[in-house]
């Protein structure tokens, strides 16, 4: 999940102005977080592709606008269209910010991002001075006192890393720096984050996960229901050839927000979730009937807004 404290903390920045860290753990319009747990708001992000507050009047015109043969009900198909055009749409807006988000820390007007200038915006924000900034960047993270910001700060330049290459100099170009604001966005950042969770999650180090080993990670302190959950995820959408395992393959393209067979599939689990009548269609009333797993509380929680309805 989105870890809240520190967003609250990158508030004191002025960089949040401008984009939130890469180092919060979450990817918008992935199903799962940096550290193996579900988006809590995955469905929110792909159904309205933003970070929209759904309510009734939302929910009956996404309805109206995903029923393209207007027979008053959502097929899989509809809806597993509708969760591709969302996201592309919001994938684009992401993309058509970044400009703008990197000339703001390319003070130099060089064409590169350097780590030096990057970090010590962030650090200007928590109030540190020209000093120490330098030092902490030059010489060691571990030189910053408070724990969260060592944090954030850490995990920035994992990110940081991953989106330098070609070549490894140090510095982010402009395509570089979008796979570090926007690690969703990148086919290799994708496979990477793939191997990690699975690696992760792997108890018996078999190099392939199965349903136990996802749905009862060693790590996080996680519910009955929430073990189901993420047991019908695997079982319903992970694991594509129903041998019992994921592989990274699978795991790579349960991730990609672009995938076609998995957003077909969570099409279908979203409408296995509310089809009251079983009739393997998303009605109205059963879309407004169940409001709350739709929009749920955590969709009014972000921190930025797009104006997609």
């Amino acid at each position: 999940m989105s870890m809240c404290g520190v967003l609250l903390l990158l508030l004191l920045s002025p960089l949040c102005k401008v984009f939130a860290a890469p180092g919060d753990g979450h990817l918008s319009g992935v199903p799962l977080e940096k550290d193996g747990s579900l988006n809590g708001n995955y469905v929110q992000e792909t159904l309205f592709g933003g970070d929209r507050e759904g309510d009734d009047n939302k929910l009956g015109l996404l309805f109206d606008m995903a029923d393209r043969n207007k027979d008053k009900r959502l097929s899989e198909r509809e809806l597993q269209s509708w969760i591709l055009t969302k996201t592309q749409e919001h994938m684009d807006e992401s993309d058509a910010k970044v400009h703008v988000q990197f000339s703001t820390v390319d003070p130099d007007r060089d064409g590169f991002v350097t780590w030096t200038e990057f970090g010590s915006r962030y650090l200007e924000g928590q109030g540190l001075q020209e000093d120490e900034i330098l030092n902490i960047l030059h010489q060691n993270l571990s030189l910053i006192q408070d724990a969260n910001v060592h944090k954030v700060l850490s995990e920035m330049w994992e990110s940081w890393r991953d989106a330098d290459e070609n070549p490894t100099d140090g510095r982010l170009s402009e395509e570089e720096f979008s796979t570090f604001l926007h690690p969703e966005h990148s086919r290799t950042t994708l496979l990477h984050l793939a191997r990690s969770i699975l690696q992760n999650l792997d108890k018996d180090g078999d190099g392939k996960l199965n349903e136990d080993e996802f749905s009862r990670p060693t790590s996080g302190d996680y519910s009955s229901k929430e073990q189901e959950e993420r047991a019908q995820e695997f079982r319903l959408v992970i694991d594509s050839n129903k041998d019992g395992h994921a592989s990274a393959s699978e795991m790579e393209e349960f991730l990609d927000p672009l995938n076609e067979h998995t957003a077909l599939k969570e099409a279908r689990h979203m409408i296995a979730v509310v089809d009251r009548d079983h009739d393997g269609f998303l009605e109205r009333s059963e879309l407004l009937a169940a409001g709350e797993y739709f929009t749920g509380s955590k969709f009014m929680d972000f921190l930025t807004h797009h104006e997609d309805l």
